[in-house]
């Protein structure tokens, strides 16, 4: 009897054992996995900071740029990366023992730097608003693909034939798919000189080609003139008359791609402005952990469009995955 109680003991002590090291295995696994998931939502966390950080970068733009509007400066912002900005966003509740209770301090943890570029997109031509003209010269196509592109498009006149089947593309990207084009014929070039944001008003577009910020293609197309003539404009910018225009391009109104209003023969075109209400905004934030000197970078680009007498408005946004790059031609 004695002897079956201490297998007993034996066996139950063993069965404990094992039972424990259960507990344990299954112990551990749990703390590993709980702080793998930590680490993800600690870099999820992350992720979300840069992106507020991006779009913190894209609203202070707006700012700036609404003031330089205002103050007819908006050059001295185009193109040119404003210094970075070094945020505060990040509280914790104070540590001083003779603190107001929940009074905030700056979470130390963290360094949040943000640096944001604004280039005006009336330098680009609207795909959506070009004649056919405009449409061979920008994209190296001949008249009938030309026609058949402006075919697909509204009316520039803002007439509407029965049965027409014609829409606006919201993207450039929407033009390399039309059945017109053949494969390739878009290329990077082609798309850093177009748009499809920069009019404020599609029933009644004016002033969407920036003349003073316009690339060589865009003045080339736009103009009716050669490469040579088109940098002869660029080099009499600022420009801030249709006679300063006409001086520069050497020939009249009436032969440029936009033609002057058949009651003003002699004014500027309505298509063209000497400056913009649409710009893109692309805004980088880096936002780094101080403990261990890791980065996370997120891209938000948005282009805006500023409406006299009232307020912004945002027609494109993207926020690419972190560690992709924004593209900066037009959407």
């Amino acid at each position: 009897m004695m002897r079956r109680a201490e297998e007993n003991r034996g066996t139950a002590l063993v069965l404990a054992l094992g039972v424990l090291t259960l507990v344990v295995l299954f112990g551990t696994a749990m703390y590993r996995y709980t702080v793998l998931d930590l680490d993800d939502y600690a870099v999820d966390l992350n992720k979300d900071r840069a992106y507020l950080d991006a779009k913190s970068g894209v609203e202070h733009a707006i700012g700036n740029l609404q003031v330089a509007i205002a103050a007819g400066s908006v050059d001295s912002l185009l193109n040119n990366p404003v210094d970075p900005l070094r945020l505060n966003l990040y509280k914790l509740a104070s540590r001083e023992p003779d603190a107001t209770a929940q009074a905030p301090v700056a979470d130390d943890r963290y360094t949040s730097t943000v640096s944001f570029e604004i280039s005006d997109e009336s330098a680009r031509m609207n795909v959506n608003l070009a004649p056919p003209a405009v449409l061979m010269s920008i994209l190296d196509i001949d008249g009938e693909k030309a026609r058949q592109i402006r075919e697909r498009l509204p009316r520039l006149d803002g007439s509407v034939a029965e049965n027409e089947n014609r829409r606006w593309l919201s993207s450039v990207d929407e033009l390399a798919s039309l059945p017109v084009l053949p494969a390739g014929t878009l290329t990077a070039e082609h798309r850093a000189a177009l748009t499809t944001f920069s009019a404020l008003d599609m029933k009644a577009p004016a002033g969407f080609v920036n003349l003073n910020t316009a690339s060589k293609p865009v003045l080339e197309a736009a103009l009716a003139i050669t490469p040579e003539v088109a940098d002869k404009v660029m080099l009499a910018r600022p420009l801030t008359s249709i006679e300063a225009l006409v001086a520069a391009a050497g020939k009249g109104a009436d032969t440029f791609n936009f033609k002057p209003a058949a009651d003003n023969p002699g004014g500027l075109p309505k298509e063209f402005a000497f400056s913009s209400r649409c710009f893109r905004i692309r805004s980088t934030a880096v936002l780094t952990r101080n403990s261990s000197r890791d980065e996370v970078t997120a891209i938000v680009e948005a282009v805006v469009q500023f409406p006299e007498n009232e307020a912004p408005r945002v027609v494109y946004w993207s926020e690419p995955p972190v560690g992709a790059a924004a593209t900066t031609a037009a959407k």
